[in-house]
């Protein structure tokens, strides 16, 4: 069995067959040489309450008043997504090609640009190897994205484990903040879900899968939630068949109070990929929101559509508080009985119907990894 790419399914079509595994994604996606998804999440002015004092999600609040400029059309995508081509990046000629940084790290070339940071490739000088560097904007340095910038570093300097991108060094350089990664060659499983067919066997997707779930609970057990789960944060690393989770730009971790951290007023994540507890309360911090946000992704990587789509952000994100989602095999009969099950109860909208760790969606993968072999 082979999951194929294919078309994107047209919007307000519910139930059309795709024989994809994934959208489109936007232009850029998926380079060959990208550092940890380098893309900053979208974010919604939270509002107050509407329609006559009616509580509703601060997200959909916040769209009903205005939609942000830089919302992008595509729900499964953030403005990191919508990368700007390398030769926009070196205008100041700061971080330009040869450049050395901090007497040790020379530019090589700019990777993108997202909303707070741009990211470099560079040449480590003193242990001679390649890294990926991630630059906070200098238009963007606020005193509190300056600090969520080392909240970030801190977090992510944490995180040792084989599913997890790498942090190495902090430091600042011309008054600009930057922290060094390693550079990771290969494609995010959202470039995977649609280049070439097939991509993937049933059987590859289910082992990344299960990578994704080791990667993302190593993070929970030492109380970090990711708050940005979605396929383009999942990178198969080329050479060894590894995935890693990236992008921890917008995590939190539960033992510390980092909410005003938050820009002012703003909800972090992905719309497609939200639970509906974080709709309702932006400061809902629970590993169970990242098991929703994991399920929204098996259900994308094996049904090739997402489990909720909307003419609008708005009509999406009523629909994810609102309505249950069409079984994924609806879409892609080659899922299996046992896969289709797990993916409904992980978007299951009460987070205490949904499996309560990574570690049982782990679990639920290989028995079905263990089916699909037998077939």
């Amino acid at each position: 069995r082979s999951i194929r790419a294919g078309s994107r399914r047209q919007r307000g079509k519910p139930g059309r067959k795709n024989s994809g595994i994934g959208p489109r994604p936007r232009r850029g996606s998926g380079s060959h040489a990208l550092a940890s998804d380098f893309s900053d999440t979208s974010e919604f002015t939270r509002a107050g309450e509407i329609n006559g004092g009616e509580k509703r999600s601060p997200g959909i609040a916040a769209i009903l008043k205005s939609k942000p400029a830089n919302t992008p059309e595509d729900p499964s995508a953030t403005p990191g997504d919508q990368r700007r081509p390398p030769d926009d990046l070196n205008r100041r000629g700061d971080f330009a090609h040869g450049v050395v940084m901090d007497d040790r790290y020379q530019i090589i070339q700019p990777l993108g640009s997202g909303g707070m940071a741009r990211v470099y490739k560079a040449v480590d000088l003193e242990l001679d190897d390649i890294v990926a560097i991630k630059v906070l904007r200098e238009d963007r340095a606020t005193p509190v994205a300056a600090e969520r910038f080392r909240r970030e570093m801190r977090l992510c300097r944490r995180l040792v484990h084989r599913n997890i991108v790498r942090t190495y060094e902090f430091g600042s350089w011309s008054g600009q903040l930057y922290y060094t990664m390693e550079l990771l060659v290969g494609r995010d499983l959202a470039a995977l879900m649609c280049v070439g067919a097939p991509q993937l066997s049933m059987e590859a997707a289910l082992s990344l899968c299960v990578q994704a779930c080791d990667g993302l609970g190593a993070a929970h057990n030492i109380g970090i939630v990711h708050r940005d789960v979605k396929p383009h944060n999942m990178m198969v690393v080329e050479a060894a068949k590894t995935l890693k989770i990236t992008d921890f730009g917008v995590a939190r971790d539960d033992s510390s109070d980092s909410s005003n951290l938050t820009l002012d007023s703003h909800v972090v994540g992905t719309p497609a990929y939200l639970a509906p507890e974080r709709l309702r309360d932006q400061e809902s911090l629970s590993i169970q929101t990242d098991i929703y946000s994991l399920g929204a992704s098996l259900y994308q990587i094996f049904a090739g559509v997402l489990p909720f789509d909307g003419g609008s952000v708005e009509e999406l994100l009523l629909n994810i508080l609102n309505e249950p989602p069409e079984q994924p095999v609806r879409h892609n009969p080659l899922i299996p009985e046992r896969l289709n099950a797990l993916i409904m109860r992980l978007l299951e909208k009460n987070p205490a119907e949904r499996l309560g760790s990574c570690a049982e969606v782990r679990d639920e993968l290989l028995l079905t990894l263990a089916e699909v072999a037998e077939s």
